[in-house]
Order: C-alpha cells, then sequence, then structure tokens
C-alpha cells in the first residue's frame, strides 16, 4: 500500500503491507550510493539482509548506540565527520533504519550536510514511525535539553513489523503511542482497543500493523499534541534523583502516565483517570515507582518547574480535542492525591 502524506508544507509518500526487499528491485538504485544510519541492534538483525539485496550498489553504514535518545550533539559531529570522506559530486540516499534517535539524525545529515541526497525512512515500530510522520526534528544536549529543531519530512517512508527481536519493552512503548491516539480520537477507537488488549499476553501477541492507516491520519491532523504529550513530564524524570532506575522506556512511559494523570486532574476526570490506569496496569504497565525512586521528589520538580514549562497539552478526552493551559503547583498537589488514589484502589483492589 502506498499513501500521500503531509505535514506542514512537506510531502512524503508511506508504503506499508510489503517489506522494503518486495517494493523495489536493486537495479532501481543504479547510480546511487546507500548510506545507512542504524542502531546496533538493528545492524545485527539487518545487515547482511541489505548487503544481499545491494550487493551490486554502494552501500555504507553509520552505527549508533541502541539509546532511545540518540539524537544528540556528539553523535552529530561524529556522524558528519564520517562524512567527510564521500564525495560532495556523487549522488546518495541516507536511510535511517533505527530506532527515532537515528531517523533524527538522518534528518539532520540529508538536511545540513553537502552531500546531495534523499532521504528514506524504514520504520519498524510505531514509535519511529511516528517519529517519521513529524516534519518538526531536533538534536538534544543529554539528558534532555533541545540543541536545534529545524523541519522536514523525508522523501519515502516505509513500515514494516516483522521483526525476530522485537522486545517487551518496544511493544509496550509502542501501544502507547495507540493509547494517545485513544485519547485524542474518537471513543470508537478506544473501546476498540480496550477490547482488543485485555490481557498483557493479548497485548503482546497480536500485531499492531493494521492500525497504521489510522496513526497516518491522526498525525496529519493531530501531530502537535501527540507529539508533546507527555514529553514534559518524562524530561523531569531525567532531573530527578534515583530516576537512573527507570530505563529510558520507562520514563517515557511514567511522563505519558503523569501527564494524563495532570491532564485528568485539571479536567476533573479521576473516575476516568482510574479507569484508563486500572486497564493499562492489567495489560502488564507497573504504576508504582520503583525504589528509591520517590513520588515526592518527582512531583517536587514538576512544581518547581511550573514557571518554565510553558503551556501543555491538556486533552478533553475522547474525541473532544485539547487546549494549551499552564500547570500551577496547586495541581501537582491534586496530582499527588489522585496518584495515592489510584495505587489504593488499583493496586491494593488486586490484592497487589
Amino acid at each position: 500500500m502506498e499513501v500521500s502524506y503531509c505535514q506542514s508544507q512537506y510531502r512524503t509518500s508511506i508504503h506499508y503491507g510489503q517489506t522494503f526487499f518486495q517494493i523495489f528491485e536493486p537495479k532501481q538504485f543504479s547510480g546511487k550510493h546507500l548510506l545507512f544510519f542504524t542502531n546496533q541492534q538493528y545492524y545485527e538483525e539487518f545487515a547482511n539482509q541489505y548487503a544481499t539485496f545491494f550487493k551490486d550498489t554502494e552501500i555504507d553504514w553509520y552505527i549508533f548506540s541502541n539509546q532511545l535518545y540518540c539524537n544528540t550533539v556528539t553523535n552529530m559531529i561524529q556522524g558528519l565527520k564520517f562524512l567527510e570522506k564521500f564525495d560532495p559530486l556523487g549522488s546518495y540516499i541516507m536511510i535511517a533504519l533505527g530506532n527515532e534517535g537515528v531517523i533524527q539524525l538522518t534528518s539532520f545529515f540529508h538536511q545540513f550536510s553537502v552531500l546531495p541526497s534523499e532521504f528514506f525512512v524504514i520504520s519498524l515500530s510505531i514509535q519511529s514511525f511516528s517519529t517519521a510522520l513529524l516534519s518538526e526534528k531536533e538534536l538534544i544536549q543529554p539528558p534532555f535539553a533541545k540543541c536545534l529543531i529545524w523541519e522536514n519530512l523525508p522523501q519515502k517512508i516505509f513500515f514494516f513489523s516483522q521483526r525476530l527481536s522485537e522486545t517487551t519493552a518496544t511493544k509496550m512503548t509502542d501501544f502507547i503511542s495507540l493509547l494517545k491516539l485513544a485519547l485524542i480520537n474518537d471513543s470508537g477507537f478506544y473501546d476498540q482497543l480496550v477490547a482488543r488488549y485485555p490481557t498483557k499476553e493479548s497485548l503482546l501477541k497480536q500485531s499492531f500493523s493494521n492500525y497504521i492507516e489510522y496513526i497516518i491520519q491522526s498525525y496529519a491532523k493531530d501531530a502537535y499534541s501527540l507529539a508533546h504529550y507527555g514529553r514534559w513530564f518524562e524530561e523531569k524524570f531525567y532531573q530527578t534523583e534515583n530516576s537512573h532506575v527507570l530505563s529510558a522506556q520507562m520514563k517515557r512511559f511514567l511522563g505519558f502516565l503523569f501527564h494524563f494523570i495532570w491532564n485528568c486532574v485539571t479536567i476533573k476526570k479521576p473516575e476516568f483517570c482510574i479507569e484508563v490506569i486500572q486497564w493499562i496496569q492489567n495489560i502488564g504497565f507497573p504504576i508504582s515507582l520503583p525504589y528509591p525512586l520517590m513520588i515526592s521528589d518527582y512531583l517536587d520538580k514538576l512544581s518547581d518547574g511550573c514557571a518554565t514549562a510553558g503551556d501543555l497539552v491538556q486533552l478533553n478526552f475522547i474525541g473532544g480535542g485539547y487546549q494549551l493551559i499552564s500547570p500551577n503547583q496547586e495541581q501537582f498537589v491534586a496530582v499527588y492525591q489522585l496518584y495515592e488514589q489510584i495505587l489504593k484502589e488499583v493496586l491494593q483492589g488486586d490484592g497487589k
């Protein structure tokens, strides 16, 4: 399947339902030099397949770490040094085959290096696919400071999910992307997710590929809210004492969780909050913080950061649109109270 997609003033074509190898023939890349940017785990899984497929085509690889946020200034500088060895009069296709950090870096190299190039993305997860659909890209200075923002889209985006080594963490991170869509859009999609994924086993066994068209449509009209929902709350985990006990994926999930709780506080929907969190806890998402990370330390960071937070996305939930509002310290007192109520009702209700 091929569809056109527009984000801001940028356009691209999206291909899904087939693998990269089914869509193309090697001769279509005659005269091109392919530059693959990838993560270590993707290189180990796919490099031999691509090398065999393009055996008569010039290929080079640049491998980044598996970090979720590998789109750092340091990696950008090292990547540009790698590109210095190539002829600026050549014809290149820069291909991002990896996580969202790799997509952001490849976008940067395509836009700012001296090499004339096309820019392709091969997405193997919903999260990386969602990043490819966003025109706004960024470099960061760890842990989370944005250093540079620019805009572009790949000329082509490919999605396929047939991976041998898909992890539980990747699958659950992808699911949170779908849940955001459900909270923003109509109740039918939310009800569909609840019915289809009642347990962790059902979540891990089933593919999300059948939601691709819905994801494309949602990002075309709600890109800002989808991209920013949970982001500030995630960032504050990187600033909280003892947050090293959380993986990057867990910081992202908990950032979403506390944005959602704050959202429910600000629109006075505690019952809906408990309903949703009961469900996601049932399908395997942890809702309590691991020791020694303290909820009080985290909420202090949120409260202290109110003055510089800017406007946050406040959803009206299911299909009700959104608005941007500034957080205040009183709201985080209520977040703490609702979170404690959730732990009592959800965890103690399950006998945990």
